[in-house]
Formats: structure tokens, sequence, C-alpha cells
């Protein structure tokens, strides 16, 4: 089990910001990030507050978390946050598995991929294959939205590892991801 989760992280603590992530959701509602009927895969979606928002907009989105616990977390969050709204709820889903061997069980592949403080969690011998990965999720003419976190001098060593916007580059534009 996760230890922090076995712990306890209260929402809105440590790494769980208690809301989808501000940037996301100025995204989807100026309309930049389109969502409406999209499929979307949010990796280490841990409690799915942005599983949620992209719902809220009309995607089918897939929370994927490592942990199993996560998982149930964000569907009982899921429950609570959308109760007012069941097809949004209907259109988040949450699943315990591991991102590098993931393939939806509709097989299909998702128009949208949505990182946000997971790349960053990852040890610095993984990022190869994160790209790899994402490479072979999203599907032709679909989108990786990467919020970038954390950049800058001092994030050297224990997660989160420090990433800059060239690093996405190097790993993603040699995979035949466009800048």
């Amino acid at each position: 089990m996760d230890q922090s989760l076995e712990e306890g992280v209260d929402p809105g603590t440590k790494w769980d910001a208690g809301k989808c992530s501000p940037m996301l959701a100025k995204l989807l509602a100026n309309k930049e990030l389109h969502a409406t009927n999209k499929r979307v895969l949010v990796p280490g979606c841990g409690r799915g507050y942005d599983v949620f928002c992209f719902a809220r907009a009309g995607a089918q989105a897939v929370g994927l978390d490592l942990c199993t616990e996560a998982v149930a977390v964000a569907a009982g969050e899921r429950d609570k946050e959308l109760a007012q709204h069941p097809e949004a709820a209907a259109r988040a889903e949450f699943v315990a598995g591991n991102f590098f061997e993931y393939q939806h069980t509709s097989g299909q592949q998702f128009d949208v991929g949505y990182d946000y403080t997971f790349l960053c969690a990852l040890h610095p011998d993984m990022r190869k294959d994160w790209a790899s990965a994402w490479s072979r999720l999203i599907a032709p003419g679909g989108e990786l939205v990467t919020l970038i976190f954390p950049v800058g001098p001092g994030w050297i060593g224990n997660p989160p590892w420090q990433v800059s916007p060239e690093l996405y580059q190097e790993l993603l534009v040699p995979q035949g991801n466009a800048s």
C-alpha cells in the first residue's frame, strides 16, 4: 500500500490540491482545450479532481493510478463531487493500472492525454518509457497537455524531479509528437 495514503493525505495538503488544477479549469472554460466528446487519460490521477473537471466539460475521462487505494478514493470522491451531475459522473472512470502497460478495455486510444505532476514523479530513468507510452496511448491527431512542474533549480534528487519545457521537447519530439 502507498504509505502516504495509508497515513492519510488530507485533501488540500502535500501534493493534493483539493480541486481541479486552476490552469486546466481555465483552459477548459476558455475553450482553449476542447474536451466535449473526447476520450481523455489522466495518469497518476490521485483523488481524481482533474478527471472530474474533464467529465464536467463533456469528456469521457479515465483516471489511472497504480495505487488501488487511490482509485477507490477517487471513485468515492466522484460519487460526492458529481452527485448533482450524473451524466458527468458516468463519464468519469477510474482504473488501477500501470501507465507503461495500460490499454483501455475498449482498445481505443485517447484524444487527449493530461500530465500534471506525473512525469516529475517518475525517476529520470523512466522518462523515455513515459514518452513511448504516451505515443502509444494517444490517437493520431490527439494531443498531450502537460502542465510542467517543477521548473527551476533546487528540484534535484527525490521526487518531484526537476523538469523543463526543453525536457518535454527532448522526450516527445523523437516519438513523433509535434511541439
